[in-house]
């Protein structure tokens, strides 16, 4: 199991590397490419793919004065929410690698945002590789914890989804929108 982690370590170095060196940086810039073939784990991907290119823009080009912004006394900031999706990423990491995470000390704006991407991209390539039926798989960082796959995507990944919407329109109650030109429907910023 160590190894396999390991190997699906360097892979992921290997990706993110090549996508740094070609200049879009972070993963999910654009998603216009998608899986040749239709099974269920690529569905899966899929799935974390709209995640991560949501996420990717609606954090991107943020400011310390938008991540403050809460829309009311008790509604969570822009910065709580990316907290938030970053602790739901983490789940579905350990469940697509089928390993429990290890808790991992609170990290700065761009390094929560660095870190959300890296668990969607760990997860999408294990997903990749992945033909169900899954078997549970643990799910919560540091805790052993056992749930059905279904619950992945009503939980985690769909939470994940809505907070990305509620951060896309806090920066636009903000006075800072999305960047305009992006494409929903096809993965890819104009």
């Amino acid at each position: 199991m160590k190894y396999l982690i390991f190997s699906m370590f360097i892979l992921i170095c290997n990706q993110l590397n090549a996508q740094e060196s070609s200049g879009k940086g972070l993963p999910f810039s654009d998603i216009s490419r998608h899986p040749e073939t239709v099974n269920s784990g690529t569905i899966m991907v899929r799935l974390i793919d709209g995640l991560g290119f949501r996420y990717f823009w609606a954090t991107e080009g943020l400011t310390d004065a938008d991540r403050a912004f809460r829309s009311s006394g008790d509604g969570r900031s822009i910065s709580e929410i990316m907290e938030h999706i970053l602790q739901l990423s983490e789940i579905i990491r350990d469940f697509a690698t089928r390993s429990e995470g290890a808790v991992q000390p609170k990290p700065g704006p761009e390094e929560s945002r660095r870190q959300t991407l890296d668990n969607l991209m760990i997860a999408r390539t294990a997903y990749m590789e992945t033909y169900f039926p899954v078997p549970k798989a643990a799910v919560t960082a540091g805790q052993k914890r056992y749930d059905p796959f279904w619950n992945q995507l009503n939980g985690p990944l769909e939470d994940a989804v809505w907070h990305s919407g509620q951060i896309a329109i806090l920066r636009r109650i903000a006075g800072n929108p999305i960047a305009g030109g992006i494409d929903f429907y096809s993965g890819e910023k104009n």
